[in-house]
């Protein structure tokens, strides 16, 4: 009966083991498909919150674009400008709330930059209006082009900080970006 009493005692372990495994296995693929779903659920969100953002930026820079061509077009037309102006100025809310999305949505250096470039449009907005109104009073063509240069500076940064707000908005979504097999030859030191 020992020899029978062991053999059972044996089968019934091993079977205790055998699905002490199986489950500590199926916890541990249960919680890794988690993860791996919350990740995707994550970069679905970042990426959508950066291209609306990107999208929102792009539009009001295009605004922007139309705005500085006719003002400083040799024949300026001031309803026209007036007009450019206030499409830009009516795509800024669109703008602020995409940068609230990037916020939620982060890391730090994307939201930093989104908010920059918040900050610029309002910028734009205002030194192009303050343009406008200086047309609009006579005043000396100095002091208007004053304004209309400081919109343009404005403008053109807002450009650079669109393109580096793609670069941080793919850099948080895919990681650093690795060096081609052509730029790492580049880069080689050259012995002679």
């Amino acid at each position: 009966m020992d020899a029978a009493l062991a053999g059972l005692v044996g089968a019934l372990a091993g079977a205790i083991l055998g699905t002490g495994g199986t489950l500590t296995a199926t916890l541990l693929t249960t919680r890794a498909q988690a993860h791996a779903q919350y990740a995707q659920f994550s970069r679905d969100g970042r990426r959508s919150a950066y291209s609306a953002f990107l999208s929102a930026g792009t539009a009001f820079r295009t605004e922007a674009k139309k705005w500085e061509e006719l003002a400083f077009s040799t024949s300026p037309d001031e309803p026209a400008i007036a007009a450019a102006l206030a499409a830009a100025e009516g795509l800024r809310p669109d703008v602020v709330r995409a940068a609230q999305v990037v916020a939620v949505e982060g890391p730090d250096a994307v939201t930093e930059n989104a908010f920059r470039i918040v900050d610029q449009t309002l910028e734009f907005v205002n030194r192009a209006g303050g343009s406008v109104r200086e047309r609009a009073l006579n005043s000396p063509a100095g002091q208007q082009r004053r304004y209309m240069l400081s919109a343009h500076m404005t403008a053109v940064d807002m450009a650079g900080r669109l393109y580096d707000f793609a670069g941080l908005a793919r850099e948080a979504l895919h990681g650093p970006a690795r060096p081609s097999q052509t730029q790492r030859r580049a880069s080689l030191p050259i012995v002679i």
